[in-house]
């Protein structure tokens, strides 16, 4: 019961009271990413070490919404499509194809929904490492020129 309102907690499919697992999953690691930047001032990779956390959330997010909902998570869809393409592609390479149970055939990681973790972990990890290589070379070409170079 809730205190104030007196109102029973809200109920989930199975009875069980509903948590919002992503969004406090989200607020964690938000959270401890801004502690560990501002305590950070020199870090280095700090658009790579963003875009990595962020790929562990929206891949665990995945995992959990795949189960909720029949429409990928929106804010990973490139990670679900890519995800679906990598189950795809181990049934094809690592398990039997031709098999009735295809899925049972590849390793537990590899099927749906574990695989949309991985997968969208190495895909925002590589945008992030793009994006801060990118910066990385244009902060160095406007310190070469004489120009200063922006703060971040």
């Amino acid at each position: 019961m809730d205190r104030r309102s007196g109102t029973p907690p809200a109920r989930g499919a199975a009875g069980r009271p509903h948590r919002l697992f992503h969004n406090s999953l989200f607020e964690r690691l938000i959270s401890t990413y801004l502690v560990y930047v501002n305590r950070e001032r020199t870090m280095k990779a700090k658009v790579f070490a963003g875009f990595l956390i962020y790929g562990v959330a929206a891949g665990l997010s995945s995992y959990w919404w795949w189960h909720h909902a029949d429409s990928p998570f929106l804010l990973n869809i490139p990670g679900d499509l890519l995800g679906y393409e990598a189950y795809d592609l181990s049934i094809k390479l690592l398990g039997d194809p031709s098999s009735p149970q295809a899925h049972y055939t590849i390793p537990w990681l590899l099927r749906i929904p574990q695989v949309f973790v991985p997968v969208s972990v190495l895909l925002w990890g590589m945008i992030g490492l793009a994006i801060q290589l990118a910066y990385g070379r244009f902060k160095r070409a406007r310190s070469m020129d004489g120009r200063p170079s922006p703060s971040p």
